[in-house]
């Protein structure tokens, strides 16, 4: 096809390259570096003006973080507007690819958490630009953001952007709802004048699945009631909120909490998704710009897998939590880690662990009754005028009552904190913990081997779960299954028809028995359509992934052992220490005890 640009030069188009509802994206013979998109249906003479302003304003800050027009193609020189030419954005994928665990580790399986951080950051700043600009993207969604292995974000689409030119607004007439503003679900975008401020809620929910490896915010577990994720977005239901349990909203299982980030950048969700955003507005995209790029340096490598960043404040690293907790591996594990030399590491643990001697058991605290005399009664309320004394007798038992009653309180506070503070009981949970530790440690050879045994005794079944995880929810058409129900499927860890079945769909609310049919009958349909192909490298991939997850156990529980047998002595010696304090104090308390037990007895 040959088409004509804004200076009446034959422009000639190459190879399809996409085709969506509006028009086909192809390349342009001779431009390298440079597609074409030519529209299937006529422009409107609006659209028309709105492309020319677009190539109008364009500058160098713009192309560098979007697929900016660059100028307008037309079916015939002097023609109406067809199309246009803008940069071609090669060797990247959409976002959700990225902050999607499975995509990731097939696409770019040497990447960490920390490429996570850079990559929200520039997206942030990409926002920045275009709002500097005075234009508003609109439709915010899991497609408009493109990155590659430089890290470098480029946003698509540029063409429904929304942008005013003197008078003049040009809106953007569409959106999905899992990128909406709360006070904008369920209207129309015809013709609607959209903010900055209604841009930064998408930008934040692309954030937070960015950082929270595809969970959405106002996905999870809602017991109370059955709503859609348009409706927790209505309500402003953020799941993962500091105020979030007292409303009965809960995380979903197996994700991150907001720990895993810096208290600035938790705050910052907090209000961006706080109603009162609405009115008071939600922080910028120069703020979060400014947030994202100061976490970065507060970052540290996990000494057990180099793919995992956490804060050097952190006190353990919440992806190996997630690892060892839920089986959930949301990075590539780090085959470097030597599960021969944790072996000798632990032979030393138990040789420490049995020259560790405990403390002596806790002494009894015992009272010497027989040198215990109780008060006597005075002499005036003894013999037979004493006995009538009646109130003088009860005030006295009343107050050697309360003596009793205050030694028996000072007592028992004193026992509680002996048993707790001095006795050997943190001492023998330490001891009992690192002997698990070493027994699982122990128990992990076994599990390889077994594990890898049952791979490759059933080579089809591991071949056909690869082939399923390949097929991705996000790209299929299942009936009843749009975009929304998907990033709910996400956020639960359902991505591909490898995750799909229905004890793991039938915990999540608003998927009924239907929809579960759905997906499972598309489940099987994509199943239906594999082919088992033998091959001598059959399981490799998985048995190799399998000895590296071990290998990580494997450190971690090393790790767990040296630091509770770090912690066996100074334990020692604080109940030691404790022992000696309380010691003396608990048996004064005693003798405190049974002097006011004698006193009181003396009263009948």
């Amino acid at each position: 096809m040959i088409l004509f640009n804004s200076r009446n030069e034959p422009i000639s188009l190459g190879k399809e390259i996409g085709r969506g509802g509006e028009g086909i994206v192809s390349e342009v013979v001779g431009k390298l570096g440079l597609v074409a998109k030519h529209y299937v249906r006529a422009l409107s003479p609006d659209k028309q003006q709105k492309l020319r302003s677009m190539i109008s304003i364009g500058d160098g800050k713009l192309r560098e973080v979007t697929a900016w027009p660059l100028d307008t193609l037309h079916s015939h020189a002097g023609g109406p507007v067809c199309g246009f030419m803008m940069p071609h954005i090669a060797n990247r994928i959409p976002i959700h690819e990225l902050y999607s665990p499975n995509s990731r580790k097939q696409k770019y399986p040497d990447l960490g958490w920390n490429f996570l951080v850079y990559a929200a950051r520039n997206i942030a700043f990409a926002f920045d630009i275009i709002h500097q600009n005075g234009i508003v993207v609109g439709d915010v969604n899991y497609n408009l953001v493109m990155i590659g292995s430089d890290c470098h974000v480029r946003l698509i689409d540029c063409d429904s952007f929304q942008l005013t030119i003197g008078p003049t607004t040009y809106t953007c007439d569409v959106g999905v709802p899992e990128y909406t503003a709360p006070e904008l679900q369920g209207a129309s975008f015809a013709g609607k004048t959209r903010t900055v401020n209604h841009d930064l809620f998408g930008m934040a929910v692309l954030i937070f699945q960015t950082l929270m490896l595809g969970r959405h915010p106002f996905a999870g577990v809602y017991e109370a009631a059955d709503l859609s994720l348009q409706q927790h977005i209505e309500r402003h239901d953020y799941f993962y909120s500091k105020n979030a349990i007292a409303r009965g909203l809960g995380i979903p299982p197996g994700a991150l909490s907001t720990e895993v980030f810096s208290e600035r950048i938790a705050e910052t969700f907090e209000r961006t998704f706080s109603k009162d955003a609405i009115q008071n507005g939600r922080p910028s995209a120069t703020e979060w710009l400014n947030e994202l790029e100061s976490f970065t340096k507060t970052l540290t490598t996990c000494s057990l897998n180099r793919r995992h960043f956490i804060k050097k404040t952190a006190r353990e690293c919440p992806f190996c939590r997630l690892e060892t907790t839920n089986g959930f591996f949301p990075f590539q594990c780090d085959s470097a880690t030597n599960h021969a030399t944790s072996s000798l590491q632990i032979a030393k643990c138990r040789s420490l662990l049995a020259a560790c001697i405990a403390p002596p058991p806790l002494p009894s605290i015992n009272v010497d009754r027989r040198s215990i005399v109780g008060k006597p009664m005075p002499k005036e309320l003894t013999g037979f005028f004493g006995f009538f004394k009646f109130q003088e007798r009860a005030d006295l038992r009343k107050k050697r009552q309360t003596e009793l009653t205050a030694a028996n309180q000072a007592y028992f506070q004193l026992e509680a904190q002996w048993k707790s503070e001095a006795s050997n009981l943190r001492f023998d949970e330490l001891v009992k913990a690192i002997t698990r530790a070493i027994a699982e440690y122990e128990g992990l050879e076994g599990e390889l081997k077994q594990k890898i045994d049952q791979v490759r005794g059933n080579l089809r079944k591991s071949q056909l779960n690869a082939y399923l995880r390949q097929v991705y929810i996000s790209n299929s058409q299942i009936s009843g299954i749009g975009s929304s129900r998907k990033a709910v499927l996400a956020s639960f860890g359902i991505e591909t028809a490898a995750d799909v079945n229905r004890q793991a769909i039938s915990r999540i609310k608003g998927f009924g028995d239907v929809l579960t049919k759905e997906l499972v009958d598309w489940r099987a349909r994509v199943e239906a359509k594999f082919v088992y192909k033998p091959s001598p490298r059959d399981g490799e991939q998985e048995v190799s992934q399998i000895r590296a997850q071990i290998a990580a156990r494997a450190s971690g529980i090393q790790k767990t052992i040296e630091s509770n047998l770090g912690r066996l002595e100074p334990t020692k010696n604080e109940i030691l220490s404790r022992r000696r304090y309380l010691q003396p104090l608990i048996e004064a308390a005693a003798k405190r005890k049974a002097q006011a037990e004698a006193d009181y007895a003396n009263c009948y």
